[in-house]
């Protein structure tokens, strides 16, 4: 077993998937805990596999015993493994969420559904942080697109209906830009795994300069859009606004992160640090990195549905994550990893609390939200902390990756960017902070009673996800030294 380790993270979710598909028709409940029973066992997987490259280095997988060229690779070092984690811990706790017995924002049958879905998503999810071949890796990339669909899509309102067309039709423009960028780089280098396109590609630049500079135009394109980077970022608001809680926090926590790594794999395995610093895509990147930060921010501030708010919210830190990319130091890369990490376990606690606490009001609208916090304390602080994780005050585990993207950029003496993450982190303050302070500090209709909190199965994911924005805040070593290296691995030229 220990030897098809690497790619048990990939067929385990997708088996359980399927065999819990056979058993839609039963139990509901039932069926939601033996999701979050397969999710557990993937954590544990996960972290198997990362105790194994930690004590070994990384580890490779040849797909029916077939070696690159004819073969597909899977590759675990410590970065993929970090991030395997990160799904697999996030998804087990959305789906410890969603076996709660209390009202939920789905009908029975779609609750069904939702948990095939879910594990589907997190077996493709792990399959594109895992995957060294260009072709697996669009597979992958369409089966977690799809999966995301149907978890839009799945709740009866029209409003998430119509978010989940209009994510289908512009995820199809993307899944289209990356397949032909795939087939550029097949084409002009004659590899589809990703190292040995990418020993090939300098030669390959240097013959076929438009072809290649049309690939990873491509690749930007793509992942850009299924990353919910503006401009492609139009799709983003309704689908993240409109679904139901558990699939909002499952889409904002993960699904945009893997395609950001994605994006991050393909560049530096393909084309490599050097390659890239010859050509305008650090410019352009960091264009569309600011205008997410500063916009996205600013869309968020004018926000009164607070699902709307955390979805523009995902927008501007999706800006983040592409500014240490663009900038290309060793600081700001690793910072633009750990708030890959960071702004996940965020998002996640913020769109689960938010959950929570509008099925209590009754109401998304902010304004109507004051006082809630001593109906509900603990979730409300739950919010708190993580809204404080967002803007990035000391402590918590977002201020740690916004130093290091703003020491990244200070490090190449640009103070534009650095600018930009304290003016994108002051804006974050405006619209997050008045939603804090009015749920504890602003009368309104709630009164402190018992029974006021939701479940424990619904609150116990909220509170840990929030001890954790704290945890990563004060030792932030715990996965800051991991990143480091996978940064100094991925940028040996600079």
């Amino acid at each position: 077993m220990m030897a098809h380790l690497p790619i048990l993270p990939v067929v385990w979710p997708l088996a359980a998937a399927f065999f819990l598909a056979l058993l839609a028709a039963h139990n509901v409940g039932g069926l939601r805990r033996m999701a979050a029973g397969c999710a557990a066992v993937q954590l544990l997987l996960c972290t198997a596999l990362f105790r194994v490259v930690g004590e070994q280095g990384p580890q490779t997988y040849h797909a029916g015993g077939w070696s690159p060229p004819f073969g597909i690779a899977v590759r675990a070092d410590l970065l993929s493994t970090v991030m395997l984690m990160l799904v697999a811990g996030i998804s087990l706790a959305v789906m410890v969420y969603a076996a709660d017995p209390g009202d939920h924002d789905l009908s029975p049958s779609a609750q069904r559904w939702f948990v095939v879905l879910a594990l589907i998503l997190l077996g493709s999810m792990s399959g594109m942080v895992l995957s060294r071949d260009l072709f697996n890796l669009i597979v992958m990339i369409e089966i977690t697109s799809i999966a995301a669909y149907g978890i839009v899509s799945i709740r009866d309102h029209p409003a998430a209906l119509e978010a989940s067309l209009k994510y289908l039709m512009l995820g199809a423009m993307g899944s289209g830009a990356l397949l032909m960028a795939t087939a550029l780089v097949y084409a002009t280098t004659g590899y589809l795994d990703m190292s040995l396109a990418g020993q090939q590609m300098i030669t390959a630049a240097a013959r076929y300069p438009q072809a290649t500079m049309a690939a990873l135009a491509m690749f930007l394109v793509g992942f850009g859009l299924k990353a919910g980077l503006m401009p492609f970022h139009s799709w983003l608001p309704d689908a993240h606004g409109s679904a139901a809680t558990t699939s909002s926090a499952l889409l904002s926590g993960l699904v945009v992160k893997v395609n950001a790594i994605g994006f991050l794999k393909v560049a530096y395995s393909v084309w490599g640090a050097a390659l890239l610093a010859r050509t305008p895509l650090p410019q352009v990147l960091m264009v569309f990195a600011i205008l997410s930060m500063l916009v996205g921010g600013a869309l968020a501030w004018g926000q009164t549905d607070l699902k709307r708010l955390l979805a523009y919210s995902t927008v501007g830190h999706m800006g983040y994550v592409f500014l240490g990319a663009a900038l290309g130091s060793t600081n700001a890369f690793a910072g633009s990893l750990l708030h890959i990490v960071n702004h996940a376990v965020l998002k996640a606690c913020l769109f689960l609390a938010a959950g929570l606490l509008t099925a209590k009001a009754g109401t998304r609208d902010i304004a109507k939200l004051s006082g809630i916090g001593r109906a509900m304390p603990w979730t409300a602080a739950a919010f708190g902390v993580a809204a404080l994780g967002m803007v990035g005050v000391p402590g918590t585990n977002g201020f740690v990756s916004k130093w290091y993207i703003a020491l990244g950029a200070l490090d190449l003496g640009r103070a534009v960017p650095a600018l930009a993450v304290l003016v994108s982190s002051l804006l974050n303050g405006v619209f997050y902070l008045p939603i804090v302070i009015n749920a504890f500090l602003r009368p309104g209709p709630y009164e402190r009673t018992p029974g006021g909190e939701a479940g424990l199965a619904a609150l116990l994911p909220v509170v840990i996800l929030a001890g954790v924005v704290v945890l990563m805040g004060l030792w932030p070593g715990l996965t800051l030294r991991y990143l480091l290296d996978a940064a100094r691995t991925l940028l040996p030229a600079l």
